[in-house]
């Protein structure tokens, strides 16, 4: 496993397990463990980091939790630094809703998240769907999180698909973010 980013201590560890192209928009899957002493520490970082860079796209942001065995559950936000970093915490650590996985969108100008995502289904998630949300114009972006837990760690499994031209400057931006 490659170091997603260095930290000075073992708050966290990350890895891109995998990554490509398809088109003009690029996609990475990822792992991250989280030892359970740094979460609250790691998921504030991690959440003021997404919940600002999503500000600065400006599109409204889509949020789908997928409770096994019942209907999805759909939020929309403005792309506010604060409501997106609450609801990030709420989803990542805070909250039941950290117990299964979910999808967020950047949606397009126009599109209510009810047009994208059936409200009825949980949505079935893979790196080719997420590829083609975004591909169709559908969504602007497609980030899925997945929880994992174990005895030591949380650990988040996920796939990001973005523009092509943005992906070295997020991962750089979160290792400058996490050394600092």
């Amino acid at each position: 496993m490659s170091p997603l980013w260095p930290l000075r201590k073992p708050a966290a560890k990350g890895s891109v397990e995998q990554h490509g192209i398809a088109g003009s928009y690029c996609w990475w899957s990822f792992h991250l463990y989280i030892p359970y002493p740094s979460l609250g520490v790691t998921a504030r970082q991690l959440a003021g980091f997404l919940s600002g860079y999503w500000e600065g796209r400006g599109l409204t942001v889509g949020w789908v939790g997928m409770p096994p065995e019942e209907e999805p559950l759909l939020s929309s936000y403005a792309p506010r630094r604060d409501l997106l970093a609450r609801r990030l915490l709420t989803c990542t650590v805070e909250n039941p809703t950290h117990t299964f996985p979910q999808l967020w969108l950047l949606l397009p100008a126009g599109l209510f998240l009810a047009q994208v995502v059936d409200p009825y289904q949980v949505p079935r998630v893979s790196r080719e769907r997420l590829i083609a949300l975004v591909s169709s114009g559908l969504a602007a972006e497609a980030l899925f999180l997945g929880p994992q837990f174990s005895r030591r760690s949380f650990n988040l499994f996920g796939t990001w698909v973005q523009p092509r031209g943005l992906r070295r400057w997020v991962v750089e931006q979160i290792r400058r973010l996490t050394a600092s």
